[in-house]
């Protein structure tokens, strides 16, 4: 009788067991998290910063993606737990928010800092066995991983595909010659061209987008881009959030919101 071979060990790496506090004040241990299923768990960008607010947002409007794909989310914010939860509270985040403003998580994952003492984000996916399946460890304090990554990663884990948001709308496909802003998020000048075919986002790949009427006040990030008080289209991607910013009185991009509009 030949024998079975053993399995492979898993040789991924273990998640660290981390107990945190809550935004509410309650201990966590991180095990408790991926218990009874994979754990999506984002180490959030520097505190108090735009991008932390930008990732933390971005989480929360894809959060029913990560129950609907079998998973749970957590984020990791290296602040107090008094100043967790009234962060919570101004970006209604349903999701475990923990708090960690010793930096035992950024040390316990082995995280790098951005040169100026802040410590860059990262995402983990961890299975039930607590072995970190997927990561994604940013370059820069604005190369957080898209929320629809992280949602993908879970599925391939659970079996369980969720589809992405589809909107009637598609925005034909533009170049532009803006500028890039520190979010990575936003261009600050008009299309030069229009092209044919389905907008794409250049982030993630996902086509259907939303538009929206942005007005600027005046404002750091406004001021050192020149966007003082001025009136732009946001097109953003609706998988991964990726916004781009048109000028309202582009000729080239009015045409477009007629086209999509019927006016």
């Amino acid at each position: 009788m030949t024998a079975m071979p053993l399995p492979a060990p898993d040789q991924r790496a273990l998640c660290p067991d981390l107990e945190l506090q809550d935004a509410k004040g309650a201990t966590v241990r991180l095990s408790s998290l991926w218990a009874t299923g994979p754990l999506a768990l984002a180490i959030l960008p520097a505190f108090g910063t735009e991008m932390c607010a930008d990732n933390a947002a971005q989480l929360r409007d894809n959060d029913d993606a990560f129950v609907e794909a079998g998973g749970t989310l957590a984020a990791i914010v290296d602040a107090s737990p008094a100043d967790g939860t009234a962060f919570a509270a101004e970006w209604n985040l349903a999701y475990t928010l923990l708090c960690d403003a010793g930096g035992q998580a950024s040390a316990a994952f082995g995280l790098s800092g951005d040169g100026f003492g802040k410590t860059l984000p990262a995402s983990f996916i961890i299975n039930t066995y607590g072995r970190i399946t997927h990561e994604h460890r940013a370059a820069s304090p604005y190369g957080y991983a898209a929320a629809w990554e992280l949602v993908d990663e879970i599925s391939e884990i659970t079996g369980r595909k969720v589809e992405r948001p589809e909107l009637p709308l598609n925005f034909a496909g533009a170049t532009t010659a803006g500028l890039s802003s520190p979010l990575g998020g936003l261009r600050a000048d008009a299309p030069t061209s229009v092209r044919g075919g389905a907008w794409s986002c250049v982030r993630c790949g996902v086509g259907p987008c939303e538009l929206n009427d942005v007005a600027t006040a005046s404002g750091l990030w406004s001021r050192i881009f020149n966007l003082q008080n001025r009136r732009f289209v946001a097109v953003s991607c609706m998988g991964c959030g990726y916004t781009e910013l048109y000028r309202r009185n582009s000729t080239a991009i009015m045409n477009i919101i007629d086209f999509l509009g019927n006016g």
